[in-house]
């Protein structure tokens, strides 16, 4: 092998092991905020489902002795009707778009699929800039 070759190889090694380590840094850097982004989603999607499905249980129904304090929650018949008015509506958009449940599964996967090789594309292109960069 010429020498030349195992210079450029070397360098080669060299520079991806430098991109490695600064590609380490900065998600050791960035580590935390996005723990605390993930946490902040987390529970947001908590409250949002708890005020979606719970209520304090109506005082028609509490014991005697059960402080009003003490809320038990429950789903109540409100909540239960909401549910059902948005599943049927779902259901009527669908319909008069001429689609079924399947048929909308299938579309939202082939748009993960395209998105997909979209991102890997992009990816190729950055490295290719990349490496002209560094040459």
């Amino acid at each position: 092998m010429p020498t030349h070759r195992l210079f450029c190889v070397e360098k080669r090694r060299k520079k991806r092991s430098e991109m490695r380590e600064a590609m380490r840094k900065r998600s050791e850097r960035c580590a935390p905020r996005v723990e605390k982004r993930k946490a902040k989603s987390e529970s947001t999607k908590l409250s949002f489902t708890a005020r979606q499905t719970t209520r304090p249980m109506p005082s028609s129904s509490r014991g005697r002795n059960d402080r009003v304090g003490n809320l038990q929650l429950h789903r109540t018949k409100a909540d239960s009707l909401l549910a059902l008015r948005a599943l049927w509506n779902d259901r009527r958009v669908m319909a008069t778009r001429g689609e079924t449940r399947e048929k909308r599964d299938a579309r939202d996967d082939t748009k993960k699929e395209q998105n997909a090789a979209l991102r890997e594309l992009r990816n190729e292109r950055r490295k290719k800039e990349a490496r002209c960069k560094s040459v």
